[in-house]
């Protein structure tokens, strides 16, 4: 159980970091393309706004990454019989210096007693069949994360394209609809 509480913490720095650095990037990417457009009397740096878009993208899908690979380790040790998952959750939903909202959704699609309905401890297979499906349903997750930030990415480029050649009323003809469409699965 130790050593799921260290790798608890590292994940929560980890995590914290992620965002303090997209904090960074965005006040970055705010402050620098106007003072630049200020400064060049061009409107044109102001393009460099549509860089928080794929900033943002990029961080939600690390941190998904950060937390699928936190939940398979601690998955892993709950298959193994070496992890009661309820004890953790309720060790660090004691402790009030951690994120009880973070916490609380790390641990949220994990299989406790609370969540499986039952108060026996399932059987090796079974705890395999579920973690397995926790964990292709994380990889889905990520999968998804990631498309989604590739067609934010090339939604702002194809925009900053077709401004930077004055070439506005071709934006009609892009179908600007496809990057936001719902993708089916």
């Amino acid at each position: 159980m130790r050593n799921c509480f260290a790798l608890s913490l590292e994940v929560l720095a980890r995590r914290a970091a992620g965002f303090r650095n997209l904090v960074v990037a965005i006040v970055a990417i705010g402050l620098l393309s106007p003072a630049a457009a200020l400064i060049l009397q061009e409107w044109f740096p102001l393009l460099g706004l549509l860089a928080w878009l794929p900033a943002c993208g990029v961080f939600v899908a690390r941190d998904a990454m950060l937390v699928a690979e936190w939940r398979g380790k601690m998955l892993g040790e709950w298959v193994a019989g070496n992890l009661d998952l309820d004890s953790v959750a309720a060790m660090f939903a004691a402790n009030r210096t951690f994120p009880t909202g973070t916490l609380a959704a790390m641990f949220d699609p994990l299989p406790t007693r609370k969540r499986l309905g039952e108060e026996s401890r399932p059987s090796p297979e079974v705890r395999q069949v579920i973690a397995r499906s926790i964990l292709a349903i994380e990889r889905h997750s990520i999968r998804k994360s990631w498309f989604g930030t590739v067609r934010l990415l090339l939604l702002c480029i194809v925009t900053a394209a077709l401004i930077l050649v004055h070439s506005v009323q071709w934006l009609a003809i892009v179908p600007i609809w496809w990057f936001f469409r719902k993708v089916s699965d």
